[in-house]
């Protein structure tokens, strides 16, 4: 059976946050996926068999994950593999988009797939609210209101971090991140250090991934 791939955006305001939540479903698809950098955060819920990340330089297993994992954003390709099946449902936060959800620093997570045992109670509780992989609709609306109980407005992405995270995300055309910094109306280093902290990677960087995923849909238009 092939895989199913859907992406179901959410509504605003949460919008601001989250791309959207994706479905991937599908018996007995156990290809090995190499996942190329997108700039984003992403927490995943398990209804199926173990999943597992691959090493990137001999594609043997690396890690095994069960119920429910946080992806941090990446700089280079990660290399992942369904055992039997894959059943998943994902949320993909926006740059500067998972903070307010998560509370911390989110440059830890970065360049990393880790297990998400700080909210395993919770995302059991949701994965049972769940439970049915074909209703869209309703995967949605129970995401939803879960962000909801999440969400810390005292723990707010710094509204020039957004900005800038947004320019590079969204812009049509590439500006200089000096120019951005300095509109930002910090100094440089302090910028930096807090753009880390609350997207997971500098401004540099998130442009870099920014213009490989322009190459890629270039390629595919063509």
């Amino acid at each position: 059976m092939k895989t199913e791939f859907h992406i179901c955006p959410l509504q605003q305001p949460l919008n601001q946050w989250v791309q959207f939540v994706w479905i991937s479903k599908g018996e007995n698809d156990t290809t090995k996926s190499r996942i190329l950098p997108n700039g984003a955060i992403e927490l995943i819920i398990n209804f199926g068999n173990k999943q597992k990340t691959l090493k990137e330089d001999t594609l043997k297993t690396d890690k095994y994950f069960y119920n429910y994992w946080v992806a941090g954003i990446q700089s280079k390709p990660l290399f992942i593999q369904s055992v039997t099946d894959t059943n998943l449902v994902g949320i993909r936060f926006l740059p500067g988009g998972a903070y307010p959800f998560f509370k911390f620093p989110v440059l830890k997570l970065s360049d990393m797939v880790i297990e998400a045992d700080w909210m395993a109670e919770e995302l059991e509780k949701l994965r049972i609210s769940i439970n049915d992989l074909s209703n869209h609709q309703k995967i949605t609306q129970t995401i939803e209101e879960y962000l909801w109980t999440k969400f810390d407005g005292s723990c707010l992405t710094n509204e020039s971090v957004m900005y800038v995270a947004n320019k590079i995300f969204f812009s049509d055309t590439e500006i200089p991140i000096s120019e951005l910094v300095r509109k930002a109306g910090y100094s440089h280093k302090h910028f930096i250090t807090l753009f880390k902290k609350q997207v997971g990677t500098s401004p540099k960087n998130l442009q870099r991934i920014v213009r490989l995923q322009k190459v890629i849909q270039l390629v595919k238009n063509k």
